[in-house]
């Protein structure tokens, strides 16, 4: 049975909007509300929503549909049983909606990966879990391949350490194969894309010395791993999106060891590497500024051949919204950040047909976190 809530049974806070074509809007009631990925039609927006009830105890996944303006909102329990977490949706080839993340099944405490498809009002299609008692798995992000399946990526953690997760299912969520991998330290995988001869997964790996570097891991069309590299300086380095462009593979996230320095610490800044599906490296490129940290948390590739990123910039709990594109060879073209509350953060944003783009994330308001939805055009604004 579907919840449905309208606005009249949940509080909303607004900002004010921008216009018809662009806005800035804050969804949400008592609870802890986050928007992890919208997808878009010609009627409205679709974002999937991870809630936290305040003390705790559940865990859901709700979808937030409104019109083309972020107004006329209603909300749609997705119905998926025991805690469920979203971590990234894509739409589907025939319009519907893929997701992913993870399930505590009911009498159990640990954690399955999850991929489910549903619709724009949240009924559940199908859905596959990993269903492994002993392990804990879950899954970061998500991609429809050419056949119409489901390539997705995470982290599984059966023992002592954790390793790289790669699942791999048909178009009716029926599992192909799923694969493992890492060393003896700490692997993350938190971003997968793709070529016609396999796929390349983007996140981070524990360094010897503590710290975290970005790590890269490229397999065939089968999950078998070929190459992985890592990268990484002095302090925490790593990878949170990886997109396919020509003939290259780009991902983005954030480094504490390069950059701009005030004394002898590094400012937190965007890090970028381009490489080819070999694995040589086209360009590195750190993007940040003295004033604030920066951090990327999605990467995606526009029609020209732009590359737009959305996470945070700004220190301690004064973050804001950030978007910046950059050009096909890592050169800053804007950086726009967007003053949503306290504690802002962009998760992952939809290109628009118009060439805008559309935003989800959170912002912590007077009462709890709320979803956020940043609506602008080509140039940010």
């Amino acid at each position: 049975m579907l919840s449905r809530s309208f606005l009249l049974a949940i509080p909303l806070l607004l900002s004010t909007a921008v216009s018809a074509q662009g806005f800035q809007l804050q969804y949400g009631g008592a609870n802890l509300q986050e928007a992890v990925a919208t997808v878009n039609d010609a009627q409205g927006y679709s974002t999937l929503v991870r809630e936290t009830y305040t003390s705790g105890a559940k865990v859901r996944i709700r979808l937030l549909r409104t019109n083309l303006q972020g107004q006329n909102q209603q909300w749609y329990e997705v119905g998926i049983a025991g805690a469920s977490f979203v971590h990234a949706a894509v739409p589907s080839s025939d319009g519907k909606i893929l997701l992913c993340g993870s399930r505590i099944a009911p009498g159990r405490s640990d954690q399955d990966a999850l991929i489910a498809k549903i619709s724009h009002t949240g009924e559940v299609l199908w859905s596959w879990t990993s269903n492994t008692p002993d392990e804990q798995e879950e899954l970061r992000d998500l991609k429809q391949t050419t056949d119409g399946g489901i390539i997705a990526c995470g982290t599984q953690r059966g023992d002592a350490d954790s390793d790289v997760l790669l699942v791999r299912t048909d178009a009716s969520g029926d599992l192909l194969w799923q694969q493992h991998y890492g060393t003896s330290g700490e692997e993350s995988g938190s971003g997968v894309a793709f070529d016609n001869d396999g796929y390349m997964i983007a996140g981070r790996i524990g360094g010897f010395s503590g710290d975290l570097d970005a790590y890269i891991v490229r397999t065939d069309n089968d999950g078998n791993e070929l190459w992985w590299q890592s990268w990484g300086g002095v302090k925490n380095d790593l990878f949170k999106g990886i997109v396919h462009s020509g003939s290259m593979f780009v991902m983005a996230g954030y480094t504490d060891s390069y950059g701009p320095q005030v004394g002898t610490q590094y400012v937190r800044s965007v890090y970028m590497i381009a490489m080819t599906a070999a694995g040589d490296t086209l360009w590195t490129r750190t993007i940040g500024e003295l004033g604030a940290a920066s951090s990327a948390e999605d990467i995606q590739v526009a029609s020209n051949g732009d590359f737009l990123l959305a996470g945070q910039s700004g220190n301690s709990h004064l973050t804001n919204g950030m978007v910046i594109r950059v050009s096909p060879t890592g050169n800053q073209l804007w950086k726009r950040t967007y003053n949503l509350g306290n504690e802002d953060l962009l998760h992952r944003l939809t290109l628009l047909p118009d060439g805008g783009f559309i935003a989800a994330g959170r912002s912590f308001g007077p009462g709890s976190m709320q979803a956020v939805l940043v609506r602008k055009n080509a140039s940010g604004n």
